[in-house]
Formats: C-alpha cells, sequence, structure tokens
C-alpha cells in the first residue's frame, strides 16, 4: 500500500513538474491549447446530446437547444481562441474597475472606515484597469505563475517523497 502511494505521488510529482514547465515555456500558447481541448469536449458534448435525442425516448427540444448551443461554443473556443482570451480578462477587468469603485465610495463614506479599505479599493481599480488595457500580458504573467507554482509543488512532492519514503 505505502508502495503504491509512493509511485503515486511520485509520478503525480513528475507529471505536475512537466506541466509546469511546458506552461512556463508556452505561455501564450498553452491556454489557448486548453480553450481548444474544451472546445472539443463541447463539440462532442453537444454530438451526443444529438444522439440521445434520437435514440432516447425523451423527446425534449431543448435538448437539441443544448446541443446546438454546445457544438457553437466548441467551435467558437477551436477556431478563435484567442478571441474567447480577449474577452474573459477585459470582463473581468471590468468587473473589479466597477465593484473597486463601489467599494472605494462606501469606503469613502463613512468616518469608522480604515483607510486600508480605501487602499485595497483602489488597488482593486487598478489591477481591473490593468486586466482591461494589458489583458495579453495578464494572461502571460498568470500562466508563468501557474507553471511556476506547479514546477514547486513538484518539487516539494519529490523531496517527501524522498525523505519520507
Amino acid at each position: 500500500m505505502i508502495q503504491r502511494l509512493t509511485r503515486n505521488k511520485t509520478i503525480l510529482a513528475i507529471a505536475s513538474i512537466v506541466i509546469g514547465v511546458f506552461m512556463m515555456i508556452r505561455r501564450g500558447s498553452m491556454v489557448a491549447d486548453l480553450l481548444r481541448i474544451v472546445g472539443y469536449l463541447l463539440i462532442a458534448a453537444g454530438a451526443a446530446y444529438v444522439i440521445y435525442y434520437f435514440i432516447g425516448k425523451n423527446r425534449e427540444g431543448v435538448r437539441l437547444g443544448y446541443a446546438a448551443a454546445a457544438a457553437i461554443a466548441g467551435l467558437v473556443l477551436v477556431l478563435r481562441p484567442a478571441s474567447v482570451l480577449n474577452i474573459f480578462p477585459i470582463l473581468a477587468g471590468a468587473a473589479l474597475v466597477i465593484n473597486g469603485i463601489s467599494n472605494l465610495v462606501q469606503a469613502s463614506s463613512g468616518d469608522t472606515a480604515p483607510s486600508y479599505s480605501r487602499i485595497v479599493a483602489i488597488v482593486i481599480i487598478i489591477i481591473g484597469a490593468l486586466l482591461i488595457f494589458r489583458p495579453f500580458r495578464i494572461w502571460d504573467a498568470l500562466v508563468f505563475i501557474m507553471g511556476a507554482a506547479l514546477v514547486l509543488n513538484g518539487l516539494a512532492d519529490l523531496d517527501i517523497v524522498r525523505r519520507f519514503w
């Protein structure tokens, strides 16, 4: 049992390191590749909905709607992942800017509001603005950080396996 756990932890650690290095090297295309994979899965789900509609006993038109929506979303992700990548940071940035402004107004309205609430609100607004105006830079940095974290996690797991097993 302990040997199996050791082997599994070692395999996961090595996979973590390999995926992390891959993410750090191919930052720009990594997220696009992941979106394409999700796109293929959505296309397969759409096909499954269509098949289930025709061979199943329950023929609800909603299933065909789900099939069409899944297939269209899958095609967009497969054919134009960069378009989808552009939308996410901008939407997240807009939400952060709106939330930051709301927090800043609320933090400034009361006398009892601590100054760090204002500082955090301003930082949130700045991060949101960066997401809106520099979406590719943020994705690039985020993927690199995630890759580095995976590499560090894998190295730590290998060290644990080495020391305790």
